[in-house]
């Protein structure tokens, strides 16, 4: 099963009224659905997290 990630800083999406994205790769919520890996590649909270998953291992 995967991890489900919901912890990633987040930001109002202006131009719609209850709509949010990821603070650093601008993804919205909804198409990030709790995946690291929806995440852009370069998205500073998905390096981060990728970091420490592998850190578990």
């Amino acid at each position: 099963m995967k991890a489900f990630y919901v912890d990633y800083p987040q930001e109002k999406i202006e131009e719609q009224q209850h709509a949010y994205r990821c603070k650093h790769c601008k993804i919205p919520t909804t198409v990030i659905f709790g995946l690291l890996e929806n995440h852009a590649q370069d998205c500073k909270y998905r390096l981060q997290q990728s970091k420490w998953a592998h850190l578990d291992h």
